[in-house]
């Protein structure tokens, strides 16, 4: 599901910084898992879009680790840091 369907009207990010969000958001939605309905997805798309417009030198990796903090249990999060 691409990230683009979640951007405000008028938000413009570099190609570069769409795929790496898009990449991010994939990689988020696929870490979190079967739990994670329309909401969630709404809700950690939001968040990376967020992350982005302030920092736009974060790339997928930082995006992702950052939205697995925010939104995944903890359990999920402490073997994410171990690895």
């Amino acid at each position: 599901m691409p990230i683009r369907r979640y951007l405000e009207h008028g938000v413009v990010f570099s190609p570069e910084a769409v795929s790496a969000m898009g990449k991010a958001f994939e990689a988020a939605i696929w870490t979190l898992g079967p739990e994670c309905d329309e909401m969630k997805r709404e809700a950690v798309a939001k968040f990376i879009i967020r992350l982005a417009r302030e920092d736009d030198t974060l790339g997928v990796a930082a995006l992702h680790r950052r939205s697995i903090a925010a939104f995944a249990d903890p359990v999920l999060t402490k073997s994410l840091d171990m690895a």
